[in-house]
């Protein structure tokens, strides 16, 4: 006796896939790692960053790795330690990302 046929279906390609909600994009992600990275120099050291953002070291590390995910929730407690919005955090402007030219202000020779 002939064994069945094997039936394969393959499903037809549609649009390119929509962005999800929760998900951050890589330059987002990035911003938020510097963030995170300017959070390390305000409180000292990794283990005490972990500490604030109710992580535990090793989460810490693999979000900081350049191939781990950084989650919105992650950005919403880096934003909430650092004390400014996540807009800024993850626009790039809390660590100094967008930068105002320096302007120098010199005493008026009277």
């Amino acid at each position: 006796m002939q064994s069945p046929r094997k039936i394969v279906w393959k499903r037809i390609p549609t649009d390119a896939p929509k962005k999800r909600p929760g998900r951050l994009t890589p330059e987002e992600q990035e911003n938020v790692r510097r963030a995170i990275y300017s959070l390390r120099r305000r409180y000292g050291t990794l283990p005490r960053v972990a500490s604030v953002l109710g992580l535990s070291i090793k989460s810490l590390e693999r979000i900081l790795n350049p191939r781990g995910r950084v989650s919105a929730a992650v950005a919403l407690e880096a934003a909430r330690v650092a004390g400014v919005t996540v807009d800024e955090v993850l626009r790039g402007s809390f660590p100094g990302g967008l930068r105002v030219p320096h302007v120098r202000w010199r005493r008026r020779d009277e």
